[in-house]
């Protein structure tokens, strides 16, 4: 039986609420008692501590794809973050836990917290190579993660045209 290694949750309510979401959602893919819809949302800046929590998120998720592709035709999946600051090391776990894992609705918000840690175009440059290689993306929503230039704009404009 798989356990969840990672230490537990710090003194900071928002920072358990954070670890607790990822935790859960973690338990949720490895035992399948989720239904599609992956949400992380507390309002907390990343800290190096939380590292470990999204390393084992992401090779849940990355296992998770297995079990998406069984949900009734009719069920839409979803990954959502939700004010939680994904700083580069975090959005490199995502990017590859989610190559083969297809979710229908992807969902970022405020998500760099206009802060150095977290920029928004690696929020932005992440999104591009979900959308790249998900076909079966059918629903997108960046929210609250500001473009830091026009040439942003033009590759997620034509990353959202080309895609099917």
């Amino acid at each position: 039986k798989w356990e969840y290694p990672a230490d537990p949750p710090s003194d900071d309510d928002y920072e358990d609420l954070l670890v607790t979401q990822i935790k859960t959602e973690t338990l949720g893919m490895r035992y399948g008692t989720d239904n599609g819809e992956i949400k992380i949302a507390a309002n907390v800046l990343y800290d190096a501590d939380f590292l470990p929590h999204w390393n084992e998120f992401a090779e849940a998720l990355q296992e998770y794809q297995h079990a998406i592709r069984c949900l009734p035709a009719d069920t839409s999946s979803s990954f959502s973050v939700w004010n939680v600051e994904l700083p580069p090391a975090v959005l490199d776990l995502l990017s590859n836990a989610l190559e083969s894992t297809h979710f229908k609705v992807l969902n970022l918000q405020d998500t760099s917290f206009g802060h150095k840690m977290a920029s928004n175009s690696d929020v932005i440059q992440f999104s591009l190579n979900y959308m790249q290689n998900n076909p079966k993306l059918e629903a997108f929503c960046l929210s609250a993660n500001p473009f830091e230039s026009i040439d942003d704009v033009n590759r997620l404009c034509s990353i959202i045209k080309e895609h099917p």
